[in-house]
């Protein structure tokens, strides 16, 4: 079973036998992939150090030192096939970029379908911005987006 908060994960095991199901174990973990990350961008709050606080029997410091907003987006070609191309146009500075990571080279296979979400989907690469606001968040992703030049070429061409 699991239920996925926000910043948290649970996890528990549980076990059926004769008597019906039973519970094992459940366990609280920081959630994983680019969460703790863009928490500490948006509020100041270092999971990881929240986590060890509490393990350690000592109360976390939980007082945001940010106020703001922190946002991802994956990006992926427009068709699926071989990844021909991708990179980042230049514009002006970009203060508000905090990550730009590419995923994926030139000849490997990509994917266009945006349902998958894992890195093994075929995305080329994502960014992390932070702003004020998550519109403006939203803003900067919308316009690096429109500076992101993905091309594929089908699967089945040699050139």
């Amino acid at each position: 079973m699991r239920h996925q908060p926000s910043a948290w994960e649970v996890v528990g095991r549980c076990r059926t036998g004769p008597q019906g199901p039973r519970v094992l174990e459940v366990n609280a973990r920081l959630a994983s992939g680019l969460i703790g990350y863009l928490v500490h961008l948006a509020t100041g709050i270092n999971l990881g150090t929240v986590a060890a606080d509490i393990a350690c029997g000592r109360v976390p410091l939980l007082e945001s030192s940010n106020r703001g907003t922190a946002a991802s987006r994956m990006f992926r070609p427009a068709t699926s096939g071989i990844l021909a191309e991708r990179r980042l146009l230049p514009d002006s500075p970009r203060p508000w970029l905090r990550r730009l990571l590419w995923l994926r080279d030139a000849g490997d296979p990509v994917a266009a379908n945006r349902l998958l979400t894992t890195q093994r989907s075929g995305a080329v690469g994502f960014a992390v911005v932070t702003a004020p606001t998550s519109a403006e968040a939203r803003g900067h992703l919308d316009g690096l987006e429109r500076n992101v030049i993905i091309a594929a070429r089908s699967a089945r061409s040699r050139t």
